[in-house]
C-alpha cells in the first residue's frame, strides 16, 4: 500500500486505475458485476441437467428428441479421459433423483454439485450484502480452500480412474 491509499474493507486490496483509487461505488459495481456472473454461471451448471436426460442404454445425454454430441474434447482427440468426464451424465442423472447411477458416472459429481450450490448461495448472499465485511473464513473457504480441495479430489480421481481402473 503505497502512501495515502488504503486497503478495501471487503476484499483487503488495494484498487487503483492508474495513480487514481477506485471510489468506494466503483469498487461495489464491479462486485456487482462480478456476483451477478458467477450468479449466471452457477445458474445455468445447476439447473440446465433438469431439462437433459441421459439414456443408459446408448449412452447419450439429450435435450428433449435432440441428442447431444460428446462434449468431452480430451474423449474426442485423444481417446482417453479427463478429470471431468462423466460430471454432465453425474449432473443429470443427479437433478433426476437417479443417484446411484450418478455415483457411478462420476465418484465427485454429488460433491461438485453441492458446492455449486454452495457458491451460489455464497454469491447471491455477497450480493445482498454489499459494503459489509464478509467474514474472512467463508471468503477464503469458498473461494481458495474449497475450490483446491476439489481440484486436487478431481485429479486423484482422475489418476485412480486411469491407473487402477483403466478408463
Amino acid at each position: 500500500v503505497h502512501e495515502g491509499e488504503a486497503s478495501c474493507a471487503n476484499c483487503g486490496k488495494v484498487h487503483c486505475d492508474g495513480d487514481e483509487i477506485f471510489s468506494r461505488e466503483t469498487h461495489i459495481d464491479t462486485d456487482v458485476k462480478n456476483h451477478w456472473g458467477y450468479i449466471a454461471v452457477l445458474s445455468f451448471l445447476l439447473v440446465t441437467p433438469f431439462f437433459l436426460s441421459y439414456n443408459t442404454t446408448s449412452n447419450s445425454t439429450s435435450l428433449g428428441s435432440i441428442r447431444l454430441p460428446g462434449t468431452c474434447m480430451s474423449q474426442e482427440w485423444f481417446g482417453t479421459s479427463c478429470p471431468g468426464c462423466g460430471l454432465t451424465r453425474a449432473f443429470v442423472l443427479l437433478t433426476h433423483g437417479r443417484f446411484a447411477e450418478s455415483l457411478r458416472k462420476h465418484r465427485l459429481g454429488m460433491l461438485l454439485y453441492v458446492y455449486f450450490l454452495a457458491l451460489l448461495i455464497y454469491r447471491v448472499y455477497c450480493l445482498f450484502h454489499l459494503g459489509k465485511p464478509i467474514s474472512p473464513f467463508f471468503r477464503e473457504a469458498f473461494l481458495f480452500s474449497l475450490p483446491a480441495l476439489i481440484l486436487s479430489l478431481l485429479l486423484v480421481n482422475w489418476f485412480v480412474g486411469i491407473f487402477i481402473h483403466g478408463n
